[in-house]
């Protein structure tokens, strides 16, 4: 089992990039150990794991330093890019992972403050 230390990631008050996204390859790594302690708001830690021989732009996605998965290809690939530019991206938990649907139901929303553009508007 890998652990890593856990890094804290504060979003900007006022991100100007956002993504509504999932996790891949959830059955095949950690989640099963931390799912019960998840919940709706909670900050999770990106790494763009560059030595990943498969996609080298692939950002993994840890919770309390236990790795629950993957970023979808796209979406990582984006998200690579700005955390290698060194833009702070903030992943946080849009829903509370439903025990019967574990693997196929973690909802992220990413969220980052890019240098020189203006912030996003608010939702309704």
């Amino acid at each position: 089992m890998n652990t890593i230390k856990h890094i804290t990631q504060e979003a900007s008050p006022e991100p100007n990039f956002g993504i509504l996204t999932g996790v891949k390859e959830a059955s095949f790594h950690e989640l099963i150990y931390v799912f019960h302690q998840m919940k709706k708001g909670d900050c999770l830690t990106l790494l763009h794991e560059r030595s990943n021989p498969v996609n080298p732009w692939a950002v993994e996605v840890y919770f309390r330093g236990f790795k629950i998965g993957y970023l979808p290809e796209t979406t990582g690939k984006i998200t690579a890019r700005l955390i290698d530019r060194g833009v702070s991206v903030s992943a946080f938990l849009r829903n509370t992972p439903d025990p019967s649907h574990l693997f196929q139901a973690i909802e992220l929303e990413l969220r980052a403050f890019i240098p020189g553009e203006q912030p996003l508007e608010k939702a309704v």
